[in-house]
């Protein structure tokens, strides 16, 4: 069910003071519950939750471009319509979601549903170059590996909720499951299924990894969200967190140990970054003339350094901090190779 209610009716109205909590849904936050709140917005029809973001936000792909940094391209849906692009492989191939939570691989040429006959309710979160496409549907009642039309479905057994959020270019996934005991990470790979927690933790997610078994994810001590990095080899962890920040989230890692993601500043706005052996370069879209409040989102990465994500807009303007720091003035990218690295430009990189 769709509706569009005129911006003057009274819904409408109030549909723009639910625009936060849309823009919160819109983050995708990792939930079931987030979903389903999203399709009660939808379904309610508050000034179109599509007509909303579709005004407000903007989905996009950005290239290295030297030192200028990274040079953004909006990204459009089927008929225009806004999307939530997900992940990128190294074809440029991108997953895409609309708003109405349908899943699309867009090649370039066109659009491509993922969308197995007789079901319904996926939602896709990651993506490879063989363009194997995972997620988890019905609410996290299964995690899915779509592939050439076909859907494979697992769910660890006794689990209440099984999603899959990465795979990376060998076919090894990871996701989170939850029982009685917290929320875990897994990876499920050729070698079997692994599940893991981070010590003292009682939820972890595993969001990505690579082919050189690097896993990323978060924990969320205190309630707020923070990122680390897993050597599924050596077991080695090490935390993940933008300096300053008062949450962080990874959620793409490409073959060369960049990571991608996004953080919440003190300046009370959602910023992407760039991140590679503890240095950070922030991922901010540019505003034009929309707003001075852009929230930025980056949610996959190439081997080639590209990256995808989304933004939207703040509908009032709020203080900035000067206390987040301004990751440009102190290292900047300079170019990306052939091979994807990341390049410090003669200043002193952050520590963790």
């Amino acid at each position: 069910m769709k509706a569009y209610l005129s911006r003057n009716s009274a819904a409408a109205q109030l549909g723009e003071n639910l625009f936060p909590l849309a823009c919160a849904v819109a983050q995708r936050h990792f939930s079931p519950s987030a979903a389903i709140l999203a399709s009660l917005l939808l379904l309610a029809g508050f000034n179109s939750l599509a007509q909303v973001l579709a005004d407000q936000s903007t989905g996009f792909i950005a290239t290295a471009h030297g030192h200028s940094g990274y040079k953004f391209r909006a990204v459009t849906g089927p008929g225009n319509c806004f999307v939530y692009p997900l992940a990128l492989n190294d074809s440029r191939h991108m997953l895409l979601e609309t708003v109405d939570f349908t899943p699309y691989i867009y090649s370039g040429a066109g659009y491509l549903p993922v969308s197995p006959a007789g079901v319904d309710s996926l939602y896709a979160w990651g993506m490879n170059n063989a363009e194997q496409v995972v997620g988890y549907g019905d609410g996290g009642a299964f995690a899915f590996v779509y592939a050439g039309g076909m859907l494979s479905k697992f769910a660890v057994p006794g689990a209440t909720y099984t999603a899959g959020y990465g795979i990376s270019s060998s076919g090894a996934i990871v996701g989170c499951f939850g029982d009685g005991n917290g929320g875990h990470g897994f990876i499920l790979s050729a070698g079997g299924f692994t599940p893991y927690d981070v010590p003292g933790e009682s939820m972890t997610v595993f969001r990505g990894l690579n082919v050189s078994g690097l896993v990323i994810g978060s924990i969320y001590p205190d309630g707020n969200e923070q990122g680390f990095v897993y050597d599924s080899n050596s077991g080695a962890q090490r935390p993940l967190r933008v300096p300053g920040s008062v949450s962080c989230c990874p959620l793409a890692i490409n073959d060369y140990g960049q990571i991608v993601g996004q953080y919440y500043g003190t300046d009370g706005r959602t910023h992407g970054f760039v991140e590679e052996s503890g240095r950070f370069l922030a991922i901010d879209y540019p505003s034009g003339v929309k707003s001075t409040n852009v929230n930025t989102i980056v949610t996959g990465i190439n081997n080639q350094g590209d990256i995808v994500g989304w933004a939207w807009y703040s509908a009032t303007a709020r203080p900035v901090s000067r206390n987040y720091p301004k990751f440009h003035q102190k290292w900047q990218l300079t170019s990306i190779p052939k091979h994807g690295r990341l390049q410090e430009e003669g200043a002193r990189s952050f520590s963790r």
